[in-house]
């Protein structure tokens, strides 16, 4: 089924096209960018079925699909696009399309603990969307992440603390099936919670990278 055969449907008041599009999801038919596609529409039902788009969040095999999903369930329950795009949201869905099941669990919890208080009747300030951090050292090692050099900065990310290290351990986690630098850094500061993913990971690495996995697990796990 093509995605966009669901807009003459709602026109027509025919919501058969809903459980078509479920289907699709389900199926994993198409490419990643048509059941994008598929969730978007979806959400322009009358009460649309948000388990199918937690489901294609934790399961779909393309991170687009997954991504659309996750933008889509935030938008839906009233989330503005300031919150959404707020560093705790942006955390939490950059780990939604991580390739590791272990990395995207986690952040499948966090996400659907935060939309159910936010439904109850939680401030985005109470659920800590709008935090920002302004310490110097994560912005370092924010800035590190899209740059070029051989190692993710982690000077000074040794005295973080609280609210402020679970934030650095969820970056290191976003980037470990991508960037082996994550991996030398979930070692540097012992991120514990790595130690299942890296597991994960060592599972289809090979050679070098696979050496630098075990490596890492030994001092996390020794």
């Amino acid at each position: 089924m093509n995605a966009d055969s669901g807009v003459p449907l709602m026109d027509l008041d025919d919501y058969s096209g809903q459980a078509a599009m479920i289907r699709m999801l389900r199926a994993h038919e198409g490419t990643g960018y048509d059941r994008g596609a598929a969730v978007r529409l979806l959400a322009e039902f009358p009460n649309p079925d948000r388990e199918i788009l937690f489901e294609v969040v934790l399961t779909d095999p393309d991170s687009t699909a997954r991504s659309e999903a996750t933008h889509t369930l935030l938008t839906l329950v009233g989330l503005d696009e300031e919150v959404i795009w707020g560093e705790t949201l942006l955390n939490i869905s950059g780990r939604l399309l991580s390739t590791l099941t272990t990395v995207r669990v986690p952040a499948m919890a966090e996400l659907r603990d935060i939309i159910a208080r936010w439904e109850a009747g939680a401030a985005a300030e109470d659920l800590g969307l709008t935090w920002r951090s302004n310490n110097k050292a994560i912005h370092k090692l924010v800035d590190s992440i899209d740059s070029a050099k051989p190692n993710l900065s982690t000077h000074g990310l040794d005295e973080v603390t609280g609210r402020e290290r679970v934030h650095v351990e969820n970056l290191v986690l976003l980037r470990l099936d991508t960037d082996r630098r994550a991996v030398r850094a979930a070692g540097t500061l012992l991120v514990y919670r790595a130690v299942e993913p890296l597991r994960e990971l060592h599972a289809t690495a090979e050679g070098h990278a696979r050496a630098e996995i075990e490596s890492v697990l030994d001092v996390l796990t020794g």
